[in-house]
């Protein structure tokens, strides 16, 4: 698969997050997890999880996974807002400041 990663925009449990452009240039994002350092198990169900689940409205799109060199690459449609922590955290604040008002 031939996609070029950019910055990382988020830390797992397994590995990094990374902005990306696929072939065609279109936004992903990619999370890349050391296969050296992996749970293969827990990888692997994550994969699972991901391919059963990605057509949801409410998840992620999930495109596809693959092998490169020595970790495992989990492409998935880039969330231009962010993680939902990035969008639930501030909404938090703001209601617990108008609580206090």
């Amino acid at each position: 698969m031939n996609c070029k990663l950019a910055e990382r925009i988020g830390r797992g449990t397994f590995g990094d997050v990374y902005r990306a452009t696929d072939a065609f240039d279109n936004v992903i994002a990619v999370k890349v997890i050391p296969l050296n350092d992996a749970d293969v198990e827990a990888v692997t169900k994550e994969v699972r999880t991901l391919s059963a689940c990605g057509h949801h409205v409410n998840i992620v799109g999930y495109r596809t996974t693959f092998v490169d060199k020595d970790r495992l690459c989990i492409l998935m449609d880039y969330c231009e807002l962010g993680s939902v922590r990035n969008l639930i955290v501030p909404c938090f604040l703001l209601f617990c400041f108008l609580i206090l008002l």
